[in-house]
């Protein structure tokens, strides 16, 4: 960490050391102190993803769903080719119960690398809490094609073979069923 503070000595206008010295004061538990040393690096470097990137991640931490997402939209504004900026931005809009967002952000994910098996997690766990079991069971299958040996797997397996029971059971009826055979 010293080496960081001398570098900012020598020049208080390097975002990189900045960061830098963000991420070293995190591992020290202040992060009080690393989330300005953050905002100084995105002061500097105001198109640079990443110190938005770290901001948002320590919101999350916190519980700062709310909070982190307009530091998510800026860190994938700035960095669209990020799966790790992306992905996190796609969680919390599902998080957050931003469908259409999450459906955009999941749009743009596999467009960009089709083969990312977590969008696919976001998408089914998203269309499960939709009661849209059929959407939900493909894109399960999906994480699992491509995914087949991640540790959750099984529970994984589990839930899509749920939702595609789900998906083809009958709505239930007030009816009589004397009544549903007219």
């Amino acid at each position: 960490m010293e080496s960081l503070r001398g570098s900012l000595a020598i020049d208080p206008g390097f975002a990189c050391a900045h960061n830098a010295l963000g991420v070293a004061l995190l591992r020290l538990n202040r992060s009080q102190e690393a989330r300005a040393a953050f905002e100084d690096a995105a002061r500097l470097t105001p198109e640079w993803s990443l110190p938005f990137f770290q901001i948002a991640q320590q919101l999350l931490t916190a519980g700062n769903l709310a909070g982190a997402v307009p530091y998510l939209e800026k860190a994938v504004q700035y960095s669209p080719r990020s799966i790790q900026s992306r992905w996190n931005l796609l969680r919390a809009y599902r998080l957050a119960g931003r469908a259409a967002d999450l459906e955009a952000q999941a749009k743009e994910m596999i467009a960009l690398d089709a083969n990312y098996a977590p969008t696919y997690f976001e998408l089914a766990t998203h269309y499960e809490a939709q009661r849209d079991f059929a959407r939900a069971a493909q894109a399960f299958d999906t994480y699992l094609l491509l995914a087949p040996n991640y540790a959750d797997s099984a529970e994984v397996r589990t839930r899509a073979a749920r939702n595609r029971g789900l998906a083809t059971q009958k709505a239930p009826t007030l009816l009589r069923k004397e009544e549903t055979k007219k």
